[in-house]
């Protein structure tokens, strides 16, 4: 996030605005805007308008990759990647994703996963403000395709390749 990026905190309780705007700003960040309290919770009970991110489990990424049906996004780090990918994945790293994400189509639905499914929640919601329609949060992310047992890729380097 920008050091100059505006900021609304969203916490339960009013006497906490102060100890997070503190921590917030020995990190850089000082450029408040506001807060709301009591959180969450109230807001959707005054009826105040939301935002959602859909997510997608990794059996029914599995199943929409099988039909061609969504675009999977990986916005993991280099050596994360090298480690195993899903198949016809295509890797934009988290941090390139703002500035990369108009080379995706807009027509299609796209997944987006990491290791576990926080970096990809904040890469769908990039991928939400530049309205795209369809966009998915994949739960667990790699480590849930992982312990299912489904395939991955292995990058393989020149260097590796020779040694055997």
């Amino acid at each position: 996030m920008p050091v100059d990026q505006y900021i609304v905190f969203v916490l339960e309780r009013t006497s906490d605005v102060n100890k997070v705007k503190a921590r917030f700003n020995r990190l850089g960040f000082d450029n408040l805007c506001g807060y709301l309290c009591p959180g969450m919770n109230e807001w959707q009970e005054m009826g105040k308008p939301i935002e959602r991110l859909c997510t997608m489990s990794a059996q029914l990424l599995r199943e929409e990759l099988e039909k061609k049906d969504v675009l999977l996004i990986d916005v993991r780090e280099p050596h994360e990647w090298r480690e195993g990918y899903i198949e016809d994945a295509v890797r934009i790293f988290f941090g390139d994703l703002e500035e990369k994400a108009s080379s995706l189509p807009q027509n299609k639905p796209i997944a987006v996963t990491c290791s576990a499914g926080n970096r990809s929640s904040l890469a769908a919601s990039i991928l939400k403000r530049k309205e795209f329609k369809e966009v998915y949060n994949v739960l667990g992310g790699m480590t849930a395709w992982k312990n299912l047992d489904y395939p991955t890729k292995i990058m393989r380097n020149r260097a590796a390749e020779q040694s055997g």
